[in-house]
């Protein structure tokens, strides 16, 4: 996670990789589901949407089968991927999956993937203000479990939502 951070996507990649691998070989589910779930992310990020979408039917795969408290962490993060190629009927099916899921169990990064999935959906379908809510809701939940890395992502997702919804100032003050 902190090569993603800091931008080093080439040893993001291998060191993503590697989690699952080790994580298979040692049978340690959530660092498949995990990796699994935030390298398929990334795939689409870079644009590589085919391999996007086999981590994601693999992460989907092992929570679904093995680690079902886990599911809604692959699920946000292939409906994120999916809202990255503009499949926004694949991003709306996934999110349903996990409708009833509101992240604050024990999987500390959970509400955070599901947080932000629901805010780029809402955003992707035209709901600026549902966009927001989901955002600070994020926010907050990310600040309780001082995830520290992800804060700007909730401000970004916040001030693009105030902004399509017209309100230049606050989306100012959301980004600052």
């Amino acid at each position: 996670f902190i090569w993603l951070e800091k931008g080093d996507w080439g040893r993001a990649l291998e060191t993503f990789e590697s989690a699952i691998a080790y994580g298979a070989r040692g049978g340690f589910l959530a660092g498949q589901v995990a990796s699994g779930s935030d390298l398929g992310l990334l795939y689409a990020e870079l644009g590589a949407h085919d391999r996007s979408r086999e981590r994601h039917e693999a992460a989907l795969a092992t929570a679904r089968q093995s680690f079902r408290g886990w599911y809604a962490w692959p699920v946000a993060q292939a409906a994120r991927a999916a809202l990255l190629r503009d499949d926004l009927e694949a991003a709306r099916l996934l999110l349903a999956e996990v409708a009833d899921e509101t992240g604050e169990g024990g999987r500390v990064y959970m509400g955070v993937a599901l947080a932000l999935a629901r805010a780029e959906y809402a955003l992707a379908t035209d709901d600026p203000q549902a966009s927001a809510a989901f955002a600070r809701a994020g926010r907050s939940h990310a600040q309780r479990r001082r995830i520290v890395p992800l804060h700007k992502d909730f401000d970004l997702a916040e001030a693009e939502a105030l902004l399509r919804d017209g309100d230049a100032s606050s989306a100012r003050g959301a980004a600052e």
